[in-house]
């Protein structure tokens, strides 16, 4: 969460007008005294519905419009403004402790093929947490060194084993967690900030895993115990990517599911028995149509889409998507996707609260009484059948919690 902090004069004192008669001459001016009173004021990122340009929203609405909630009390929004305005500080963060080496390639790979449009939102810095984080490329907006850097990584980055015991396993979780969290907490940014994160792919996720992951950002639910431990796990990283102002686009990359088995033509009937329509013209050949490229590629990815909202095993990449206002990408055209919903995102500017507290508050933005989506999975909510919080109308996608920085740095 961006803050800015910015100084108003104030003026004290009297000053007595100038006598214009001749005599007697005016007493001496009083002095004059000034000071400086800090105003502060933090900023939330938010993603706008994509039928609704800024331009045309800015022109319409203004800041008084929206209503900004801290744990459901009310906080002044006194200014909006693009979020294009300043370059993106983009992260991909790899964590080849938890992602097996298959689907980590996969991800590095499309990672290398959108270097050009990666490097053109802002810079770009490469993680490897194996297992502590540490920079592989420092932050750089030449695509041409990004992808180079990419490819050298592509079939050497390791990768989780595929049988780890369970107790293991569930180690590794927490830990690298726990150094996820320690990355999203070690500093503020002024810059709009995204975290593309590659990990944690086919955990073993039981039901109750599971559901708590979904139900992990409603009102409450922080505070319900016992929470399964890989639950607890990412619900703690969850809380600060998102107090911290990161946009999470977690990245499970994997092919289409197969295609349903064709039904078979049920007997019976005179109608169902009859020839097809037509069914002559083909003189025994079947009709065929031209299968269109692209046509084909939005199918699979919208199969994806749907069988998503199936895999127990990707409750924590909607829980880091949901949470931050980001996406779940699973192929070239989800990650398009997620690249055009950056360039939708746009600041409120808010009021924190005084005196700052350094804890974890409740964020709720509405427009028009449509109330922000990132901490509901509600019918309210507009979730995709992928489980992602997509704006929708005059609902904004925006992160579940801000965090009150102590001290003097709010």
């Amino acid at each position: 969460m961006p803050l800015r902090t910015y100084g108003r004069r104030a003026a004290l004192g009297v000053l007595l007008a100038a006598s214009w008669s001749a005599a007697p001459p005016p007493p001496p001016e009083p002095p004059r005294h000034s000071e400086t009173i800090l105003v502060r004021e933090a900023g939330v990122l938010v993603e706008r519905p994509a039928s609704r340009p800024i331009d045309t929203l800015k022109r319409a609405r203004r800041p008084g419009d929206f209503q900004l909630l801290l744990d459901g009390l009310p906080h002044e929004v006194v200014s909006i403004e693009a979020a294009t305005a300043k370059d993106w500080e983009i992260v991909v963060y790899l964590d080849p402790e938890l992602a097996p080496a298959g689907p980590l390639n996969d991800a590095v790979l499309l990672l290398a093929k959108r270097a050009e449009r990666l490097s053109g939102l802002g810079t770009v810095e490469l993680v490897i947490a194996d297992p502590e984080p540490r920079v592989a490329l420092a932050p750089s907006r030449d695509a041409a060194v990004w992808r180079a850097a990419l490819a050298e990584l592509a079939g050497t980055a390791g990768g989780r084993a595929a049988s780890l015991p369970e107790t293991r396993l569930l180690a590794a979780v927490r830990r690298q967690c726990d150094r996820l969290t320690a990355f999203a907490s070690r500093s503020r940014s002024s810059r709009p900030r995204a975290l593309f994160w590659v990990g944690a792919l086919d955990l073993p996720i039981s039901p109750a895993e599971s559901n708590a992951l979904t139900l992990a950002t409603e009102p409450g639910r922080e505070t319900v115990s016992p929470t399964p431990p890989i639950a607890a796990a990412f619900a703690e990283a969850t809380q600060a990517l998102a107090a911290y102002g990161w946009v999470t686009i977690p990245l499970a990359v994997r092919p289409p599911p197969p295609p349903p088995p064709p039904t078979e033509r049920p007997p019976g009937g005179a109608a169902l028995d009859r020839p097809d329509y037509n069914s002559t013209l083909g003189r025994g050949r079947p009709l065929s149509f031209p299968e269109d490229p692209k046509a084909k590629a939005r199918r699979a990815s919208a199969d994806l889409r749907l069988d998503a909202a199936l895999l127990p095993w990707l409750a924590p990449h909607h829980l880091l998507a949901r949470a931050t206002a980001g996406r779940v990408v699973q192929d070239e055209l989800q990650f398009d996707d997620a690249l055009a919903s950056l360039g939708r995102r746009w600041w409120l500017w808010y009021r924190p609260p005084v005196p700052a507290d350094g804890r974890l508050h409740r964020l709720a933005v509405s427009l028009d009484g449509k109330v922000s989506l990132g901490g509901k999975v509600g019918l309210d909510a507009k979730l995709s059948l992928s489980g992602d919080v997509t704006p929708d109308g005059n609902r904004l996608a925006a992160p579940a919690w801000v965090r009150g920085f102590p001290g003097g740095s709010s």
